[in-house]
């Protein structure tokens, strides 16, 4: 799954999409971390334009939901000063790693 997040207000300029995009990645990572997910490893990636994107790998464990227990990828990423993408898959790593490093996305609101 992908996810576009707008992060804007009335006055765009007073978001930083870097500083929201951080601020979100370390909320979800360590929720998850709380609830018991293990990560297994970091990754530090180029995306398309250049920048880091740290790409995380957890194990969820067995539970009454989850029975077989899964490996998921989650990576964050911002696109613009409006914008952050949300990365959350079950894919093999290659399949991740590409979509993080050719990923392009034009936003088209102003």
């Amino acid at each position: 799954m992908l996810y576009a997040l707008p992060a804007y207000e009335e006055d765009p300029a007073k978001i930083n999409a870097t500083a929201f995009s951080e601020f979100l990645e370390n909320s979800v990572i360590g929720l998850l971390k709380l609830t018991g997910w293990n990560l297994m490893g970091e990754e530090s990636l180029k995306n398309k334009i250049g920048e880091n994107v740290t790409l995380y790998s957890f194990n969820v464990p067995e539970s009454k939901l989850k029975p077989d227990g899964k490996d998921y990828i989650v990576a964050f990423w911002p696109i613009d000063s409006k914008n952050v993408i949300v990365l959350r898959s079950n894919l093999d790593d290659t399949t991740n790693k590409q979509i993080i490093e050719t990923l392009e996305v034009e936003s088209t609101r102003c």
